[in-house]
């Protein structure tokens, strides 16, 4: 008979208990370098060619098909769009031809401000030259 009263209080009790494992979650990390250049730029060009500054503001944004690629937006004070390469802290602007001007560069990233060096040449101006100028952007 008391094994018949011990029987019930027994599954009772092992039911009472619920064993719940909690795991922590394991952190995804998406380490995108282009982050680091994406933004609002005011830019201070030096054209080594005309020996003048301009000041413009550019905006660098990423590119949704390619994972190493970014935009940057109203280059050379334009208006115009270039597409560049992110590795790291460096960038580098293919040669490409945009609206009649071909360009090409290459720059890096140095503390919040992107350094560039490059050149453009107006196909458009039968009296161009090549210019070739350094760009300090700064946010």
């Amino acid at each position: 008979m008391k094994q018949l009263l011990l029987l019930p209080l027994l599954a009772i009790a092992f039911s009472a208990c619920e064993i719940t494992v909690v795991e922590d979650p394991v952190p995804v990390i998406i380490n995108d370098s282009r982050d680091r250049f994406t933004g609002f730029f005011d830019a201070e060009e030096y054209s080594k060619t005309a020996r003048i500054y301009t000041y413009y503001t550019i905006r660098v944004v990423k590119s949704s098909g390619n994972n190493n690629v970014v935009f940057i937006r109203n280059f050379y004070g334009l208006d115009i769009e270039v597409f560049a390469e992110v590795h790291g802290n460096d960038i580098f602007i293919p040669e490409q031809d945009v609206e009649g001007y071909h360009i090409e560069g290459d720059g890096y990233l140095d503390g919040g401000e992107l350094i560039l060096y490059y050149s453009v040449f107006d196909h458009l101006d039968p009296h161009a030259h090549t210019d070739f100028c350094e760009t300090v952007a700064f946010r």
